[in-house]
């Protein structure tokens, strides 16, 4: 009997993920093999197999053994979805989460300051995008499907 991972919409995540889009890419990499199969689908959320293994770290995804798969895999996975555009997403992607990113937290002292002190103003991040886009707009790499959803751990933090 397989077991089940459900994964819960966040609140108003909706907002900049296409839900639609999001099930049709998880089934087709899900039928290439490179994926969980997907069970269902309901209001707030999916239910998919459940895949035992370890988050890689800094340390596991460079043995020799390990690196030639994860590229293998990500190389697949970006052929696997025909992208229709010659224009990226991620650019509208950004200024959608810059937007809907708050500047303060005005009720929560403790996490307002703890926000000013972790996270660059919208301002800098905002730049920081310009600058991106102005260094890869002409680098002449192919637009490919990309999952954003990479895991890695190192020195103890999740990296996304």
């Amino acid at each position: 009997m397989p077991f089940f991972n459900f994964r819960i919409h966040g609140e108003k995540t909706e907002l900049f993920i296409n839900r639609e889009t999001e099930i049709r890419n998880v089934q087709t990499l899900s039928d290439l093999g490179i994926a969980a199969k997907l069970y269902g689908t309901f209001r707030n959320g999916i239910a998919y197999e459940f895949i035992p293994g370890e988050v890689l770290t800094s340390e596991t995804v460079s043995k020799p053994d390990i690196y030639p798969l994860v590229a293998n895999a990500m190389a697949t996975m970006h052929k696997a979805i025909p992208y229709d555009s010659q224009e990226p997403c991620l650019w509208k992607k950004l200024q959608d989460f810059l937007e809907l990113s708050p500047d303060d937290f005005p009720d929560d002292p403790v996490k307002h300051q703890r926000y000013k002190s972790q996270v660059m103003s919208k301002m800098q991040r905002k730049k920081e995008i310009q600058m991106l886009e102005g260094l890869l707009k002409n680098s002449n790499s192919p637009v490919v499907f990309c999952h954003n959803d990479a895991l890695l751990v190192v020195n103890g933090y999740l990296l996304f």
